[in-house]
């Protein structure tokens, strides 16, 4: 695992069901409070559905911007005054950014989906009574660019600025998106968040594919129905220094994409399970670090079912979760942005640690792996530091999953496992002279290291005594049982017996192997499936010179004697 790089999130401003502001909101989501979620008739022919308004009055765009004039028509939306409500509690902050780092080193980037579609939804509606284009529409109202370019319009800064938009997940891609402009050295301080508006396109989209809820949504409940929409602004300034005041760190975070469905996320949880473990490597935490997550969670069948089984891989010895889309709704490019913001609440070192309760009913889905959903009254685990995860999915396979931390917190510095006190025969089922490690020097959750030497060998050797090409794949394979072995001995599991399947691309670089050569095997894990399947990344080097690499495919079947004796489970047509 690396250090991670640092990313530093003064106290945000935001906006959503629950309030405006970060300590009403934070005091809210801690009652578990759902009062901003109303039952409201408009939105879909002859149907009354519960959706998360924002509270309280929004405010007005600036009368001016940082030229002097006022903004033209085509800023004036919901979407941005949500937008310019949240800026507006931390406009102080911002400004003393820009001041001190200059308008060309401060960036924007931020998520949305709706921008100012809604108005411009009218305007397609007037067009198709009258055959005209109302006077005022102005198709730059509804540009994905209009957050970022009305923010940097305003503020006068003159760094990148950007809005991205990739569905719900939009929100935590800026945030690692801003992250990246840090570490790239092209920004000293970016803004950065998401922001979304209730209108009818989304509405009746999700009502196409039939995910809204008929109530108040019930995630990871056996009688939950789909989602509730909300609006929300959620925004942040990141800077690599320490900021003055409360701050909470953005340890990494990581993405991939699973591509299964055009709205569906892969039922097997797969890309969940990338994001999730890319995220811990980023970060350079072990899952074990975690002390809550805060789940997508939105209610559907089939992201619950999801993210159970990802949550479950990722994190088999259980952690406190809770979803709060119940108290604020599915803000959706926001959301990312607006839980990362309600982890900061819980981070703040103002805070006690508590965490949000689930509003759910309580009655779990059997067909599901139990999650420790959070109950009212409870806290970060005490006498560790204080780590959260936010899991973000979206529409296309689209993953993003944040880690942070309280700001004087990290993860254990020492964190190696004794594998010098493990002999590597009790890591495999090998034995005798079918063991061909000599030792294993280092493992974690995702690696392993092994060292070997090469010795004169019955079964493989010539007649010369050197060994084939192919007995890389013989030392990797075996590395890889090591692997497991270190997961088992460490868990305090029994060893589970495991089969190579095959390999991908085996580029092995030298004719043979020859005895006495010192080699040193190094395994990464880059996939596994909750079915048992995994994919490993790897190498054989011999000092510095890499000799042999390959991708292994392994499975390890529930029943070993089955799978020897019963026809394969694997498709392999």
């Amino acid at each position: 695992m690396t250090a991670p790089s640092t990313a530093w999130l003064g106290r945000p401003g935001v906006v959503c069901a629950l309030g405006q502001g970060m300590d009403a909101v934070h005091a809210a989501t801690l009652r578990g409070e759902t009062a901003g979620m109303t039952a409201r008739t408009g939105w879909l022919p002859g149907r009354s559905i519960v959706v998360g308004a924002a509270a309280g009055e929004l405010d007005e765009l600036p009368a001016t911007l940082a030229d002097g004039k006022a903004p033209p028509p085509h800023y004036h939306s919901r979407n941005n005054r949500l937008l310019m409500t949240a800026a507006n509690q931390i406009a102080d902050t911002l400004r003393a950014a820009i001041a001190r780092h200059g308008a060309t080193r401060v960036g924007i980037v931020l998520g949305t989906s709706t921008s100012g579609i809604g108005e411009a939804s009218l305007a397609f509606r007037a067009r198709q009574q009258d055959g005209a284009w109302p006077p005022d529409y102005d198709y730059r109202r509804q540009t994905l660019a209009a957050p970022a370019t009305l923010l940097a319009d305003w503020l006068g800064i003159a760094g990148p600025a950007y809005t991205l938009s990739t569905a719900c997940t939009s929100g935590a891609r800026a945030l690692l998106s801003a992250k990246r402009l840090l570490d790239a050295g092209l920004c000293d301080a970016v803004i950065c968040g998401g922001v979304d508006a209730l209108c009818p396109l989304t509405i009746n989209g999700f009502a196409s594919i039939e995910a809204i809820a008929a109530g108040l949504s019930n995630p990871y409940s056996a009688h939950r129905d789909g989602i509730n929409i909300g609006e929300a602004a959620a925004l942040f300034l990141m800077q690599r220094e320490r900021p003055q005041g409360a701050a909470v760190r953005l340890l990494g975070g990581g993405g991939s994409s699973d591509a299964w469905h055009m709205s569906a996320p892969d039922p097997t949880g797969q890309g969940a399970i990338l994001a999730m473990r890319a995220a811990l490597r980023d970060a350079g935490v072990a899952a074990a670090d975690i002390g809550w997550i805060n789940l997508h969670g939105t209610g559907t069948t089939h992201n619950d079912a999801m993210e159970s089984h990802a949550v479950h891989a990722v994190f088999p010895q259980g952690v406190p979760c809770t979803t709060t889309k119940p108290l604020t709704g599915h803000t959706l490019a926001a959301a990312g942005a607006l839980e990362a913001a309600l982890c900061w609440a819980v981070l703040d070192p103002a805070s006690d640690g508590a965490l949000p309760p689930q509003r759910w009913d309580g009655e779990a889905d059997p067909a599901l792996p139990p999650l420790r959903l959070t109950a009212p009254g409870e806290r970060l685990p005490a006498g560790r530091p204080r780590i959260v995860m936010s899991n973000s999915f979206a529409f296309g396979g689209n993953n993003t999953c944040l880690v942070l931390a309280q700001a004087d917190d990290a993860p254990p510095a020492d964190r190696a496992w004794p594998v010098g006190d493990w002999p590597v025969a009790e890591l495999l089922p090998h034995t005798g002279a079918a063991v061909l490690l000599d030792a294993v020097l280092a493992c974690d959750e995702e690696t392993l290291r092994a060292s070997a030497t090469v010795r004169r060998h019955d079964a493989y050797g010539d007649d010369a005594g050197e060994l084939p090409p192919w007995l890389g794949l013989e030392l990797m394979a075996q590395a890889v049982g090591a692997w497991a072995g270190c997961q088992a001995r460490r868990a305090g599991e029994p060893m589970q017996l495991g089969f190579l399947l095959g390999t991908r691309r085996y580029d092995c670089r030298v004719p043979a192997f020859t005895p006495g050569m010192a080699l040193t095997i190094t395994v990464e894990r880059s996939f596994q499936d909750t079915a048992g399947m995994g994919v490993f990344l790897c190498e054989i080097h011999h000092g510095a010179e890499c000799l042999a690499q390959a991708r292994l495919n392994v499975y390890r079947p529930p029943d070993p004697g089955a799978f020897i004796h019963e026809p394969s489970p694997v498709d392999l047509a």
